[in-house]
């Protein structure tokens, strides 16, 4: 909790000068100088949310705020949000396990294990931050069964799941969050890597996973403002004080400073955050043996562990969960995760890079909160008609059923067309969509396809700004309804709201999908008799 100064706090270097003063001409007078009344400060609590914060409507009109719905105090300066913190209800769509099962399928036939880390809610995690009176409105059991509930639901998707359950414990004499922010503590970054290193262990691609021992120290202090209380300051006014905690940092055992992420940047010494892929250009390999990123040792030098997640997992916030799994696994690690990536920007930034396609994973751990999770209410079909085609980088290498660059106008822009006389039986399932734009700093799609059907998709991509796309977007043709994974593609076009600041070109390919059933064509004529 924070303090503040108020009173006559802000007399003390006048008085002090004073009082100097006073002694000087005493020294040289013969009467004795009276004792120094030294300074006296009073001390007041500091930043405890307002009535306002309680209100669900001020949370209303942004996207950020409506994550933060309610804010509560907690003891000890802790913060909960009513809606995501203290929730008993953890959803897990059959939509959302079958996409899953659909991307671990395919990531198994290029070799590599997916691995889930689920984090659980901030409240459950640590209750004893929870007042009496939010104790008893809190269904602590029930929140407890609904995180169970949800790690065995998304094992049934065919991957493996740490059991971060275990860690559950109303008296595990640490904090796993920080009170005022939304991300885990260094600690509990190192509890859960140790329950992640126990999963990951038991898989039988693990077996051939090269050993390395590495030892974690303490490296820094962490001053942690915190995103709750940065919205309780924007609703309440104030300002809350930092939470310093201790950081750490892993290195090999052995002494050499230089781990499998280093050796690719061909610097050990670069940044603290040299073994994170988001240090700078890590998954723009080039291979061979001109000193690039993956250095002279071929593929010996790529870990065949790899981190995917958010903030929690990076080497940014400095909470070494990376460094944590590498010392449980006796393993070393790529960290991919990113910053502000949300739970799938590391992912969509990682599978179509050089590092991934020449060089896949055995394993590949995959971080999420649980918030995240792409469930119902986040459609998780977008998310994995991007991942799955990714995972064999889309079109790159693969024959164009049809292909076209056009010069990009305000308004719509034909991008693709399936005529001229001869209709290709291109059905939406069997199908992938690859779109470039020559500028690398474009992140926002929205496309039109259109189905001989008379059916139309309106397809909006979007990345952050932290997830590099290059200016490339890459999806399956729609196929989580009938009707579209059996339309036959029409076209395609670029609906552009505003005329490019500048020149801007778009090339387009549609291709067949891998393990796609032969197509074959027809006839405009014989398509005509087809639907009679």
């Amino acid at each position: 909790m924070g303090r503040q100064l108020n009173g006559r706090g802000w007399r003390a270097p006048l008085a002090t000068a004073v009082l100097a003063a006073a002694a000087a001409l005493a020294s040289a007078a013969p009467a004795a100088a009276a004792p120094a009344v030294a300074p006296q400060y009073d001390l007041a609590l500091c930043c405890r949310l307002c009535p306002k914060a309680a209100d669900p409507a001020v949370y209303d009109g942004s996207s950020y705020l409506e994550e933060f719905r309610v804010l509560q105090q907690g003891r000890d300066g802790w913060l909960f949000r009513s809606g995501i913190d203290l929730t008993t209800k953890i959803d897990i769509s059959d939509e959302s396990l079958a996409e899953l099962k659909r991307l671990a399928t395919v990531l198994r036939k290029r070799g590599t294990e997916l691995v889930i880390v689920f984090q659980p809610p901030r409240a459950l995690m640590d209750p004893d931050k929870l007042t009496a009176e939010q104790r008893r409105h809190y269904d602590f059991a029930a929140a407890k069964k609904a995180y169970g509930n949800a790690l065995a639901r998304i094992r049934t998707a065919g991957v493996s799941v740490a059991p971060l359950d275990r860690l559950i414990d109303e008296h595990k004499g640490y904090e796993y969050f920080f009170r005022r922010d939304h991300h885990w503590t260094p600690q509990g970054a190192e509890h859960t890597a140790q329950v992640v290193a126990d999963t990951v262990q038991q898989l039988p691609a693990f077996q051939d996973v090269p050993r390395r021992s590495f030892v974690t120290k303490p490296a820094m202090l962490i001053g942690k403002p915190g995103t709750l209380q940065k919205v309780a300051s924007q609703i309440c006014g104030g300002v809350y004080s930092m939470q310093y905690v201790t950081g750490y940092a892993t290195e090999p055992g052995d002494g050499s400073g230089e781990t499998g992420g280093d050796a690719l940047l061909g610097d050990a010494k670069a940044t603290p955050a040299a073994n994170d892929a988001t240090a700078g250009g890590l998954l723009d390999a080039t291979g061979g043996d001109d000193g690039g990123l993956l250095g002279n040792g071929g593929d010996g030098e790529v870990p065949q562990i790899v981190l995917i997640g958010t903030s929690n997992s990076d080497s940014k916030g400095g909470y070494n969960f990376g460094g944590y799994l590498q010392q449980y696994l006796g393993a070393d690690l790529l960290d991919t995760a990113l910053s502000g990536g949300s739970f799938d920007g590391s992912l969509l930034h990682y599978l179509p890079s050089e590092l991934y396609q020449k060089h896949p994973p055995k394993i590949m751990i995959w971080e999420m909160p649980w918030q995240n999770w792409p469930g119902s209410d986040k459609n998780p079909y977008k998310t994995f008609r991007q991942a799955v085609p990714l995972v064999h980088d889309g079109c790159h290498g693969r024959p164009a059923a049809l292909a076209q660059t056009v010069q990009l106008q305000q308004g719509s822009n034909e991008l693709l067309f399936n005529g001229g006389g001869k209709v290709q039986n291109l059905t939406g399932a069997r199908y992938w969509l690859d779109i470039q734009f020559d500028d690398p700093t474009v992140k926002d799609l929205h496309a039109m396809i259109w189905y001989f059907s008379g059916q139309k998709e309106s397809l909006k991509l979007h990345f952050n700004q932290y997830v590099d796309n290059g200016g490339r977007f890459v999806t399956e043709l729609r196929s989580n309804r009938p009707d579209y994974a059996a339309a036959t593609f029409m076209g395609a076009t670029i609906e552009l709201d505003q005329a490019p600041a500048r020149p801007l070109k778009a090339s387009a390919q549609l291709c067949e999908a891998a393990d796609a059933p032969s197509q074959q064509t027809a006839t405009l004529e014989d398509r005509k008799h087809a639907h009679d």
